[in-house]
Order: structure tokens, then C-alpha cells, then sequence
């Protein structure tokens, strides 16, 4: 059995096992307790039937004493007493026959029920007797059969008061049965309670144990999907969770090799084609300068479209140097105190030929008391072109773009903003945490336009985040896109001397 599912089934197995033993042991306590409980029933029951028993025999002898004093004297309660007599016999005998359905399998009880019985029949013969020696005048034999009578009588008083001593060591059981018990329920109570415990200690272990590494395996993977090939995931057992973490970190591994190899080899590729690239440009240019003599209006329109498409990849081969330079960590920021209105309003007037081209109205609201920012001013001003080159591209004929900048709080101090809003076809739900990844376009409906290689906004980005700030992006399909751009200010020095004095 593999690691995990062990553990698993060790896991399980515990929690099974105290749950098992603590209601064990309860039924147990139980089922004794109620044994006990019908025992000191029956012996309660006994008790009471021989109280019984006793006082039947104290009044039988009693009222016999009297029948004969009586009788002596020529009393008129002759019949009344022998009534009671009489009367007594059947109750001891009712008695004693609910003894004997009492006895079950008790020896002790069963003997104590013969000996009663049969000392009961002697009785009622002696009374006879008694009674018969009486009526002939027999004093002898009277006064020996009351004597035997009295002796059997006080024989089974005797007896039963000794069974019925027993009622003391039943109270002392049920006391001791009370105890028990209470200790039973303190004894389940803290079983139930260490069970719950270690099981809820036990499951919390079994899912941390679970859980940690699934966790960190989906921050990898979400880090990997977004290009961070020197993501790992740290091994914590040795089970498949920990295969599995050995298994991703070896692909990573590959990946970022295999990233840094194509990187390595796009950064020399797009450095190489930049020579060939310019050469060409300056021979187009040349050519339609009419350096190697006169053009025809065909021959310079196909030397204009050579030209831009020098240019635009130009572009494509500036932007794959620079996430070379960004992913290489070689960048470097020229930082100045520069205003954010002012580059703005710089790259928008370049951009208002493309939009005339394009058919798109652009509209511009720039705040000119901005706080200064520290930043290099070609690299914001790349953003910026980026940002209206996007919404450009994606806004159709007769649409309409808006730029505009001003003061948002940033943590403790003050910090700017540039909005790019455009009224084009919009960014699907799933397509808007991956538009800014490298090489990622997202499919929308571009009225024909050409389209990018996905490196516009990957470079936005990486240049914002260079710069401390934040870039955030909020589209809805068919009502256009707005990119939100955030940047902290810089401390002005007259700020700082005026604190400082």
C-alpha cells in the first residue's frame, strides 16, 4: 500500500477504533448496570414478601394465644381469632408460594422456600394436635404440641429474619451500583472527550498533511501558467504528494531551462535582425528618395507599405529585446522628476494621425498640476504608446477614446494616475487575467485591423511594475475596455525642507 493511502486508512482505522471502544464500553457499563439493576429488583421484591412473612407469623402466633386463652376463659372471640388464624395460614401460604416463583435458579432462596414450606405443614399439624389435646383435656399433650408449634413458629421467624438481613448488603450494593455508575459516566465522558479529541487531532493532521501540499502545488501551477519557470514546490513527506511535488519540480526545471534557451536564442535572434532591419530601412528609404533614379506611383506606394511593415517589425523585434532585457533583470530606468500630464499629452498628439487614419475620436482629460513622479520618460512614454496603440487597434471606425490623468491617495502620500478607456469590441471574463502574459492576444473581433504579436501590453506591465506602480484592467464585451495605470508620487524637496526646518 502506497504511503498516503496508509495513512489514510491508519487514520481512519484510529478514529473507527475510539469510536468503537468508547461505545464498547458504555454498552457494557450498561448491560451490567441493568443485570444488577433487575437482580436488586427481585431482591427488593424478596425483602418485602419476607417482611411479610414475618408479621404474618408474629400476628398467627399472637392470635393463637389468644384463641386458646380464650377458650379457657369461654371468651366470645373464639371465632374471630380462629378467623385471623386461618386467615394468617393462607397469607403465609400465598407467601411462601411467591418465594418459590421468586427463587429461580437461587439455591439459597429455593432451600429457604422448601424449608418454610414444609416447616408450615409440621405447624398445622401441631395445631391440630394441639386443638385436639385441648377439646380432650389432654394437658400433656396439649402443652407438648404448643410447645412443638411454637418452636416450628419461632424456627421459621428465625430463618426468614436471617434472609431478611440480607436487605442490608442490598442497600450497600445498590450504593456501591450508584457509584459505579457515576464513575461509568465520568469514565465515558472523558473517553468521548480524549476520542474527540485525537480524532479531530488526527483528521487535522491527515488534512494539513493533504492540504499543504495540494496548496502549494496550485500556487506553483498558477506561477507556472504565468510564465515563472523558477517556481518549486517544497517537499514536505514521502508519499505520492511528495512524488508528485518531485515530478513537478523536475518538469520546472526543464521548463526553465527551456525558457532560458529560447530566450537566450530569441535575444540573439531579434539583436541580429536589428542591423538587417535598419540597412533595409535606409535602402527603402533611399530608393524612395529616388536615389536610384525616378519611381512610378506604384513603385513608391510599394515602397511606403515595405516601410511600414520595416517599421512595425522593427517594433516587434525592440519590444522581444526589451522582455528579454525585463526577464533577464537588465533593464535599466533613467528615473527623473517628470510630470505624468506631460508625457501624456506628448504621446497623444503623435497618436492624433493614427486615430484621423483609423477614424477614431480621441479625447483627452489631463489634469496640469500633477504631483511629480520618478521615472525615466522614455520608458513611461513606451507605455503610454502601447496603451493608445491597444485601443487604436481594438476601437472601431467612428468610436471613441478617452485619456486621462490625476491625483488618487497611495498608501500614506499622494500618487497619479493615467485612464486609456475605449468604446471597441471589449475583453471577455476568461481572457483578462492572461491579456497581459507574453505573446497572449486575445480573440475579439478586430474589424480587420492588423494585429499585434501580444507584446504591447506584456511590456506595460513589466515597465509599470518597474516603477512601483500597478497596472489593472476592467472590460465589459461590446462597451470597451479601460486600462488603469497607478503610480506613486515623489517626495517634493521643498516638502522635506520645510519638515526638516
Amino acid at each position: 500500500m502506497r504511503p498516503l493511502a496508509r495513512k489514510i486508512v491508519l487514520t481512519q482505522g484510529v478514529i473507527i477504533l475510539l469510536i468503537f471502544g468508547v461505545s464498547l464500553f458504555t454498552w457494557w457499563q450498561m448491560v451490567d448496570a441493568s443485570n444488577r439493576a433487575e437482580r436488586l429488583q427481585a431482591e427488593y421484591h424478596l425483602g418485602t414478601n419476607l417482611e411479610q412473612l414475618v408479621a404474618e407469623l408474629r400476628d398467627m402466633g399472637r392470635s393463637r394465644t389468644y384463641y386458646f386463652g380464650e377458650k379457657k376463659s369461654g371468651g366470645e372471640e373464639l371465632a374471630r381469632l380462629q378467623d385471623s388464624f386461618y386467615l394468617s395460614l393462607v397469607r403465609i401460604a400465598s407467601t411462601i408460594d411467591e418465594l418459590a416463583l421468586q427463587s429461580g435458579p437461587r439455591a439459597d432462596l429455593a432451600g429457604l422456600v422448601d424449608t418454610l414450606r414444609r416447616r408450615l405443614d409440621e405447624y398445622q399439624l401441631r395445631v391440630g394436635q394441639q386443638e385436639l389435646a385441648f377439646l380432650r383435656d389432654e394437658e400433656l399433650a396439649y402443652q407438648r404440641s404448643g410447645a412443638r408449634a411454637a418452636e416450628l413458629r419461632q424456627d421459621m421467624h428465625d430463618k426468614t429474619k436471617d434472609h431478611l438481613q440480607r436487605q442490608a448488603a442490598m442497600t450497600r450494593e445498590i450504593n456501591a451500583l450508584g457509584r459505579r455508575a457515576d464513575r461509568a459516566a465520568v469514565l465515558a465522558l472523558v473517553f468521548c472527550g480524549v476520542a474527540l479529541v485525537v480524532g479531530l487531532l488526527a483528521a487535522y493532521g491527515l488534512t494539513r498533511s493533504i492540504h499543504r501540499p495540494v496548496r502549494d502545488m496550485r500556487a506553483a501551477t498558477e506561477a507556472l501558467s504565468r510564465g515563472e519557470f523558477d517556481s518549486r514546490i517544497p517537499v514536505h513527506s514521502r508519499d505520492e504528494l511528495g512524488d508528485l511535488a518531485l515530478a513537478f519540480n523536475e518538469m520546472a526545471a526543464r521548463l526553465q531551462e527551456l525558457d532560458e534557451l529560447k530566450g537566450g536564442f530569441v535575444s540573439m535572434v531579434s539583436h541580429d535582425l536589428k542591423t538587417p532591419l535598419t540597412s533595409m530601412k535606409e535602402a527603402v528609404e533611399m530608393l524612395s528618395e529616388g536615389v536610384g533614379g525616378d519611381l512610378t506611383v506604384r513603385q513608391k506606394r510599394l515602397l511606403t507599405i515595405a516601410s511600414e511593415s520595416l517599421d512595425r517589425l522593427g517594433r516587434y523585434v525592440q519590444g522581444i529585446l526589451d522582455l528579454c532585457q525585463f526577464e533577464g533583470g537588465r533593464i535599466q530606468l533613467v528615473r527623473e522628476p517628470l510630470s505624468l500630464t506631460d508625457v501624456v499629452q506628448e504621446q497623444a498628439s503623435l497618436a492624433e494621425a493614427r486615430c484621423q487614419e483609423a477614424g477614431v475620436n480621441l479625447h483627452c482629460e489631463l489634469e496640469q498640476d500633477l504631483p511629480l513622479l520618478e521615472g525615466d520618460r522614455f520608458r513611461l512614454a513606451q507605455v503610454v504608446n502601447n496603451l493608445l496603440d491597444n485601443a487604436i487597434k481594438f476601437t472601431p471606425r467612428e468610436g471613441r477614446i478617452e485619456v486621462r490623468t490625476g491625483v488618487l491617495p497611495w498608501e500614506d502620500d499622494l500618487g497619479v494616475f493615467l485612464e486609456v478607456s475605449d468604446s471597441g469590441v471589449g475583453i471577455a471574463a476568461r481572457d483578462l487575467r492572461h491579456i497581459f502574459e507574453k505573446f497572449y492576444q486575445a480573440p475579439s473581433d478586430s474589424r480587420g485591423k492588423v494585429r499585434g504579436a501580444g507584446l504591447g501590453l506584456a511590456i506595460v506591465r513589466n515597465l509599470v511594475e518597474a516603477h512601483s506602480g500597478r497596472v489593472t484592467v476592467e472590460s465589459t464585451m461590446g462597451r470597451g475596455t479601460t486600462f488603469r495605470v497607478q503610480f506613486p508620487a515623489a517626495r517634493r524637496q521643498a516638502d522635506d525642507q520645510a519638515l526638516a526646518g
